[in-house]
């Protein structure tokens, strides 16, 4: 007599997971930390995010913060890490006077 345990393809009562699919889908977020430009306004906006098309969308869009006040934005420049703790540590340092420096040392012509 064949068990349940014998057949082929192996019975799934639940969903299975296994830990190489949680692994595999952590690989996959990364957190980028962003300059933005309004050249309306002449102001620059510093942030980081996991998802930077919707957080585009957040400032250009939908948002009713700060950066809703000076809207267009225009993505002048990006950088991708793989940890959320590397990316804030980057964004605090762009927050600082020699981190400034270098945003004012882009080229800042979006469009």
């Amino acid at each position: 007599m064949v068990s349940a345990q014998d057949s082929y393809p192996p019975r799934r009562t639940a969903v299975q997971i296994s830990n190489l699919d949680i692994l595999n889908s952590i690989d996959l977020l990364m957190f980028t930390v962003y300059v933005l430009y309004t050249k309306t306004y002449e102001k620059h906006y510093t942030g980081y995010t996991s998802d930077l098309e919707k957080r585009m969308a957040s400032h250009n869009q939908l948002g009713k913060g700060w950066t809703s006040k000076y809207r267009p934005w225009a993505l002048v420049y990006k950088k991708s890490f793989e940890t959320k703790s590397e990316a804030m540590a980057y964004e605090k340092w762009l927050k600082t006077g020699v981190g400034r420096s270098f945003i004012k040392s882009l080229k800042i012509n979006p469009e």
